[in-house]
C-alpha cells in the first residue's frame, strides 16, 4: 500500500533541479514501485507484529536529472517512510543508471518489524493480510509512486539479481 505525505524537501540544489525538470517536462517524476518479499517471520498474534525482509525497487525516468546522480548531489531523497514500522528497521540503498532509457533504478533492501491489526475472529482457521505501508515525504507535485505493472496490467514482483545489495 502506498500513501504520501505532503512535505517537500527544501534544499536550494534540489529546488533548482526540480525547476529545471518541471520546466522541461511540465510534470512530476513517476516512480514505478515493485516489492519482493524474501522473508516473513516472527508473526506475533499478541503483539500484532511481524518481521519482514524485502526488496523495494523504484524505476524513475529522470531525463535532465540523469547527470545529477552521484555521491556529491543528493537530489533523490524522497525519504521513504514505512508508517507501520515498529522497530529495528534497516535500509540499504544502491542505484543503477540506464542511459539509453534515461531511467534510474533505485534498490532498497529493507528489514524490520512491522505492525498490523490482525483479525482473529476465525482463529485458528484464519488468514491474515500482512501489510507494509509505504509513504514518502515528497509532494505529488514532484514525485508520484505507482505500482510497476507489466503490459497486461499485472503487478511485477521481481528484483534485479545482478544488483548486489
Amino acid at each position: 500500500r502506498m500513501r504520501e505525505l505532503a512535505h517537500p524537501v527544501g534544499s536550494d540544489v534540489w529546488w533548482s533541479l526540480w525547476k529545471q525538470r518541471l520546466s522541461e517536462y511540465g510534470k512530476p517524476l513517476i516512480g514505478k514501485v515493485r516489492f519482493h518479499f524474501s522473508s516473513l517471520s516472527q508473526i506475533d498474534e499478541e503483539k500484532q507484529s511481524f518481521y519482514a525482509k524485502f526488496f523495494l525497487t523504484v524505476d524513475v525516468v529522470a531525463g535532465c536529472l540523469m547527470d545529477k546522480v552521484g555521491p556529491d548531489v543528493d537530489w533523490w531523497n524522497p525519504k521513504f517512510i514505512f508508517s507501520n514500522s515498529v522497530s529495528g528497521m534497516k535500509m540499504k540503498t544502491s542505484v543503477k543508471k540506464n542511459r539509453q532509457e534515461s531511467e534510474l533504478t533505485f534498490y532498497y533492501q529493507v528489514v524490520g518489524v512491522f505492525e498490523e491489526a490482525y483479525d482473529l475472529r476465525f482463529f485458528p482457521l484464519d488468514r491474515q493480510e500482512l501489510e507494509v505501508a509505504l509513504t514518502k515525504n515528497w509532494d505529488s507535485e514532484f514525485l508520484i509512486l505507482e505500482p510497476a505493472l507489466d503490459e497486461n496490467g499485472i503487478s511485477l514482483s521481481q528484483v534485479d539479481t545482478e544488483n548486489n545489495i
